[in-house]
């Protein structure tokens, strides 16, 4: 019994919780999705994968994270991201066309490419 309670501390206040959760960067799996795939995911997975978009797609700020040392500092354009994708394909019947089309459009809208 001792044992197990030694465990658990360990595993609920030794571990960070961001570890044992996931940080929001992993778990993207969107990259090749339609439009409708896209509206079905969670904030999560699209938060990822649009972190991943625009990591690979804008160099100036791919610098700014690098500069900053933390991949935090990618969170809010991630974000941005996620939430002009979303906008811009509400209502709009393209369920067939690429997220990362979206994306890239969005990322030229704002400034990122």
């Amino acid at each position: 019994m001792r044992i197990l309670l030694s465990l658990l501390v360990c595993i609920f206040f030794i571990f960070p919780l961001s570890v044992m959760a996931g940080d929001w960067y992993e778990g993207g799996t969107l990259h090749k999705a339609t439009i409708s795939t896209w509206q079905q995911a969670d904030f999560n997975n699209k938060l990822a994968t649009a972190g991943d978009w625009v990591l690979t797609g804008s160099p100036k700020i791919k610098q700014i994270v690098s500069d900053s040392g933390s991949i935090n500092t990618l969170k809010p354009y991630a974000s941005e991201l996620t939430i002009c994708i979303d906008k811009a394909v509400e209502g709009t019947g393209q369920e067939s066309s690429q997220a990362a089309s979206i994306a890239v459009l969005c990322m030229m809208t704002m400034g990122y490419i």
